[in-house]
């Protein structure tokens, strides 16, 4: 727009001559052409996403990877059965500014941002007057084409969304207000194994706890039973494998295991005794 620029150094980045502040962290753009340049604010949203960082993943993964180095898988083809991509807070904001319809293509915010951002600063500022959506302080007006071209940048080339993709910009979904907060839990909730439980007063949801724990303390015992009965069943064994092991080392030493003593005493008598045979044969 007509507050960016696109040659600066460190030394004007900083606040006064006496701080140690090198603009390292923040700086202001300032655009001294008589219009806007929506080429050049996307070539400097682009630098932003630091593609150069991404020989690594594109290793790695094949070249499924958006920016900065960062894995993300291939986008699903959109179709009826898919559904549709939402954008929140910032993207919603930048809809605004550009008037857009909010299910636009990535081809309609590239048209809207080249003809919106190509005015000189008056122009843009008569612009702003008349926008029925929103209407932005001059601070705020001074780098909202910036935010479009990063808008654009990261949706098209980070993200890999193609011209004819379509997003919903929305502020609001079937009355609830969306920002990326509840984008981030509904992202945690696909991730992570939570269920949903829909409850009805404090009495439902008293019993869904006792639920829970009499179920968490079944899961348990049922645990407990199996440890219990896995332990008897490895102590039957050693004790089987000691058994065998003793009588083999009973019989490698000379020794027999005695099932009928009677039998052993006759037998020794008969040895002890040579007319006992005899007398037992009569």
């Amino acid at each position: 727009n007509g507050m960016e620029t696109w040659d600066a150094s460190v030394d004007d980045f900083a606040t006064s001559s006496n701080t140690d502040d090198n603009g390292l962290y923040h700086a202001i753009l300032v655009n001294d052409e008589n219009t806007g340049d929506w080429s050049k604010c996307k070539a400097l949203a682009r630098d932003i996403l630091n593609e150069n960082s991404n020989s690594v993943c594109e290793f790695s993964h094949l070249g499924s990877c958006s920016f900065a180095g960062v894995y993300q898988p291939e986008l699903p083809t959109q179709m009826a059965s898919f559904g549709e991509f939402y954008a929140f807070s910032n993207y919603y904001h930048v809809w605004q500014f550009l008037q857009l319809q909010p299910r636009s293509s990535i081809e309609q915010l590239e048209q809207r941002g080249q003809h919106v951002c190509s005015q000189s600063w008056d122009q843009l500022v008569q612009y702003n007057k008349a926008n029925p959506n929103i209407t932005l302080s001059e601070d705020a007006l001074a780098s909202y084409c910036f935010h479009a071209a990063y808008a654009h940048e990261i949706l098209r080339h980070g993200y890999g969304f193609q011209p004819s993709d379509h997003i919903i910009a929305a502020d609001v979904v079937n009355g609830q207000k969306v920002t990326w907060a509840l984008g981030s839990i509904l992202y945690e909730i696909n991730t992570l194994p939570w269920d949903y439980v829909e409850v009805h007063g404090r009495h439902h949801i008293d019993e869904k706890r006792k639920e829970d724990m009499f179920a968490e303390w079944g899961g348990d015992f049922s645990r407990f039973v199996v440890c219990v009965v896995l332990v008897a069943l490895l102590g039957s064994l050693q004790i089987i494998r000691l058994y065998q092991r003793r009588s083999k080392r009973s019989r490698k030493d000379g020794y027999e295991a005695v099932t009928d003593a009677n039998d052993i005493e006759i037998e020794n008598l008969a040895r002890s005794c040579p007319n006992f045979q005899a007398q037992q044969d009569i």
